[in-house]
C-alpha cells in the first residue's frame, strides 16, 4: 500500500494555479485565501510558505499579499511559469521515488554537518518507510525493513531491546559507511547513529518513530 502523499495540499494548489493560467492567460494570477486547500492551520502563513516554495523553484517570479481592512485575504502571483509548475507538481506526486542524478549530485556537494536526529515514519502497511533527517521534512529518504540495517534502525527507534551480537555489519553500515543512504543522498556527514552498551544496541543520537499523519502535517508546515 502506497504511503499517503504529504504534499497533497501543494499539489491541489498548483492545480488551481494551472487552471487560472488556462482561463485567464495572464501574466499575473489572483487567488483568495479561501481558494487554496489546506489540511493544516487556517492561517495565511501556511499559504505564504507554499508560494515561497514555488518562487524558490522558479515556478513563479514573485508574489504579493492582498489585504482588506488590514488583514490578508488573497495573493497575487507574478509571472507563473506553466512548465515549471508542472515539473514541481510531478516531483511532488512522485515524492517517494529516487530523485534525478542532477539533483543527487547537487545535494552531494552540500555539507550539512552530522546527523543529529532521525524520525522514522511508521507505515500503515508494508516494509518501506520514510526517514526524516534533522527535521528536513521536505527531503526524506527511504528505508526498507526487508534489509537488515534498516530493520535494525527501525527496531531501535521502537525502543526494542536488541542484543548486539550478530548485528555488527548493520551497525557498521549505519555508523561508518559513506555510501549509506543517510549520507550519500543527503550531504550529511558520516555519523555514529547506534552504539553498543552492555552488549545491547542503543541510539547514539535522537531517534524516534512518528506517524504518517504527523509527517504530513510537518511537511505541509515546512
Amino acid at each position: 500500500m502506497k504511503m499517503q502523499n504529504p504534499y497533497e495540499d501543494l499539489i491541489k494548489a498548483i492545480d488551481i494555479i494551472l487552471r487560472k493560467i488556462e482561463i485567464d492567460d495572464a501574466k499575473t494570477v489572483g487567488l483568495l485565501i479561501t481558494d487554496l486547500p489546506t489540511s493544516g492551520p487556517e492561517h495565511p502563513a501556511s499559504r505564504i510558505k507554499l508560494f515561497q516554495r514555488l518562487k524558490e523553484r522558479g515556478a513563479i517570479k514573485d508574489f504579493s499579499v492582498m489585504k482588506m481592512a488590514g488583514m490578508p485575504h488573497g495573493f497575487i502571483l507574478d509571472q507563473p511559469n506553466k512548465s515549471k509548475l508542472l515539473d514541481e507538481r510531478q516531483r511532488l506526486v512522485n515524492f517517494d521515488q529516487p530523485q534525478p542524478t542532477k539533483r543527487t549530485l547537487t545535494r552531494l556537494s552540500e555539507n550539512k554537518g552530522p546527523v543529529k536526529k532521525l524520525e522514522l515514519v511508521k507505515p500503515k502497511s508494508g516494509n518501506k518507510f520514510a526517514i526524516v533527517i534533522n527535521e528536513d521534512y521536505l527531503n526524506p529518504i527511504y528505508g526498507d525493513r526487508a534489509i537488515s540495517s534498516w530493520d535494525l534502525l527501525f527496531r531501535i527507534a521502537e525502543k526494542d531491546i536488541v542484543d548486539a551480537e550478530n548485528h555488527k555489519n548493520a551497525i557498521d553500515y549505519l555508523n561508518f559507511n559513506e555510501k549509506c543512504r543517510l549520507y550519500i543522498k543527503t550531504g550529511y556527514e558520516v555519523t555514529k547513529i547506534l552504539k553498543v552498551e552492555g552488549g545491547y544496541i542503543s541510539p547514539a543520537i535522537d531517534i524516534k518513530i512518528i506517524t504518517e499523519k504527523a509527517f504530513q502535517q510537518r511537511a505541509n508546515k515546512s
